[in-house]
């Protein structure tokens, strides 16, 4: 199949049978095809996108995809989010789906210069190292002490006084690099914890600065 774009970066979110891509092209314009029950490609409300088609969204400088949720970094440093919304994962504190790319307005001051989404709980940091975080907390995911959902970005306070350089999430974890250590909230395993655990130093993983 010839697209009707040229390809920058491909990303693909969801879940089983429940799939669904996302394509930033060359000119930072989205492209979306796969399943759209949530509104995750950023387009009306149809079950399945069969082929890529364009997202009314421009200057696109990354993304980070859930199992039914989009979260767009765009090139000004704005970040936009669209998808399910049961758990507050879309930065959005009303508990409904955003088909339209809606932006997270509290992040627009923020220099916001990387994101990322687990299963249902999103990540963004600034360009001070700053970490915020929003969504699904069951396991503490978020570094928050209690379970409840958070409804908007809040700063990770038990990250303070480490200056992040990197971020990512998995399923229910989440994953932090600064100078000196990889750091997580939550493990695969359901070994919970709410304050930053060292996975790997300095001195056992090559880090190049």
């Amino acid at each position: 199949m010839k697209l009707p774009f040229r390809p920058k970066n491909i990303y693909t979110g969801g879940f089983a049978t429940e799939i669904y891509s996302l394509c930033i092209s060359q000119e930072n314009t989205l492209y979306g095809w796969g399943t759209n029950k949530e509104g995750q490609l950023g387009l009306p409300s149809t079950l399945v996108v069969e082929t890529p088609t364009l997202c009314p969204l421009r200057n696109v400088q990354s993304l980070a995809l859930g199992r039914y949720h989009t979260i767009a970094l765009l090139v000004d440093g704005r970040v936009y989010s669209f998808g399910n919304n049961k758990y507050f994962q879309l930065g959005i504190s009303e508990k409904q789906n955003m088909e339209i790319p809606t932006e997270i307005e509290c992040l627009r001051d923020k220099k916001i210069v990387q994101i990322a989404s687990g299963g249902y709980h999103t990540l963004a940091l600034t360009a001070s190292g700053q970490v915020y975080g929003w969504g699904w907390s069951a396991y503490q995911q978020l570094g928050i002490e209690d379970s409840n959902d958070v409804n908007a970005p809040v700063v990770i306070a038990s990250l303070n006084g480490a200056v992040i350089r990197s971020i990512a999430c998995g399923w229910i974890q989440s994953y932090f690099v600064t100078g000196i250590f990889c750091v997580r909230f939550a493990n695969v395993q359901m070994s919970i914890s709410c304050w930053p655990v060292e996975v790997m130093s300095r001195d056992s993983w090559e880090w190049k600065r």
